[in-house]
């Protein structure tokens, strides 16, 4: 096929995060609070359950959950294009 050729761009260089890394910040940011676990979550609106499982990188929580733990806990992602 003939016309414009497409050039592929370079792969992105990301520093990997993952959830088990997202767990540990969320669990110090409540710890540094000095919230009990029980009370974190009550905050959050979540189960007890689930945030053990966020604070432990548990790939068995909803997305919701663990953004709703970030947010509630001012923890930021932020994607740069460098």
């Amino acid at each position: 096929m003939k016309g414009k050729q497409i050039i592929v761009s370079s792969k992105p260089r990301l520093i990997a995060i993952g959830l088990v890394e997202l767990g540990l910040m969320i669990k110090h940011k409540r710890t540094s609070n000095y919230l009990k676990i029980k009370d974190a979550a009550d905050l959050l609106g979540m189960s007890v359950t689930t945030l053990i499982k966020i604070e432990k990188g548990s790939k068995s929580v909803t997305n919701e959950n663990l953004f709703k733990a970030l947010d509630g806990f001012g923890v930021e992602l932020n994607i740069t294009d460098s």
